[in-house]
C-alpha cells in the first residue's frame, strides 16, 4: 500500500499560510464549515505558544463573521498535559481522529441485503441525498446546514467528487461521500439512518466503493470514540495513525 498519511485528507478550504510551525486553511465561500477553517500545527505547540496562535485566529475569524476555532495537532503525537488542561479548561471539544485504509481486495465481501441498492446520485436522487444530509446536519446549525448544502451540490458536478446513495426497500437510507485522486479515494460521512442500521447498509456501501475502485488504496479518518471505528478494524482496514483536534464553538 503506497503511504496515506493526515495530509491526503480533503480539505474544502484553501491554504493561506504556510510557516514552519504551522499551516492555516480558510474558505470564505464556507465560512460556517469547520473543516476548512482551521490552523493545522507541524510541531507541537506549547500551551503559550498555542493561545498566541488561538488569539491570533480567533482575531482573524471575528473580523469575517465565524465564531468557531479549530486546530489540528500534529499526527501520531500525545498532546501534553498542560496543554490537554487548558483546552478542556477552555471548553473546547477535544477529539482523536483515526486514520485506516485498505486495499479493495482485502474487503470481506457479502451478499447485498434484501430490498438495499446502491447508486450513484444523479439528477434524480439528488434530493433525496441532500435531503438526508440537511438531517444530519441541521444540529450543527442553520447557517452550517445551508452551507453545507451548497457545497454538496457544488461538488455533485465536480468529477472528483463521487456521491453514493443507498436505498432500503424504496427508502433513502444512507449514503457516503467518495473523492478520488491519483492512487486512492477518500471515503468521507458514511451515514445510516439509526433506525436502519445493523441491517448491512453501511457495508453494502463500502463495497459498492471497492468495486468502484478495485486498483486504488480506499481511505478514512473517524473519531476515536464513534462505534464504526470498530466495524472498520473487523472489515479489515488498517489503522494508519491517529491525530487530535479541537474545536471551539
Amino acid at each position: 500500500m503506497l503511504p496515506i498519511t493526515f495530509h491526503h485528507v480533503h480539505t474544502p478550504g484553501r491554504l493561506i499560510e504556510d510557516r514552519n510551525e504551522f499551516r492555516h486553511y480558510h474558505s470564505l465561500e464556507w465560512k460556517h464549515h469547520f473543516d476548512s477553517n482551521f490552523i493545522s500545527f507541524k510541531q507541537m505547540p506549547t500551551t503559550d505558544y498555542f493561545q498566541k496562535i488561538e488569539a491570533r485566529l480567533r482575531d482573524f475569524h471575528r473580523a469575517r463573521g465565524q465564531n468557531h476555532l479549530k486546530f489540528h495537532f500534529p499526527p501520531n503525537t500525545e498532546l501534553p498535559q498542560a496543554l490537554n488542561q487548558y483546552l478542556h479548561s477552555s471548553l473546547y471539544d477535544v477529539s482523536v481522529m483515526e486514520l485506516y485504509a485498505i486495499q479493495p481486495a482485502e474487503f470481506p465481501r457479502q451478499a447485498l441485503p434484501e430490498g438495499c441498492s446502491i447508486q450513484r446520485v444523479d439528477v434524480e436522487s439528488l434530493p433525496a441525498f441532500l435531503a438526508m444530509q440537511l438531517e444530519q446536519d441541521l444540529p450543527f446549525g442553520e447557517a452550517y446546514a445551508a452551507q453545507k448544502q451548497q457545497m454538496l451540490e457544488q461538488q455533485f458536478y465536480d468529477a472528483s467528487f463521487i456521491q453514493l446513495i443507498a436505498y432500503y426497500h424504496g427508502r433513502p437510507a444512507g449514503f457516503v461521500e467518495l473523492i478520488a485522486s491519483g492512487h486512492a479515494v477518500e471515503m468521507d460521512n458514511l451515514f445510516v439512518h439509526d433506525d436502519l442500521q445493523r441491517k448491512g447498509i453501511g457495508h453494502a456501501l463500502q463495497q459498492f466503493t471497492m468495486n468502484l475502485f478495485p486498483d486504488k488504496a480506499v481511505f478514512l479518518v473517524a473519531d476515536q470514540e464513534d462505534t464504526p471505528r470498530d466495524m472498520y478494524r473487523k472489515q479489515n482496514y488498517e489503522r494508519l495513525g491517529f491525530q487530535y483536534t479541537a474545536i471551539f464553538q
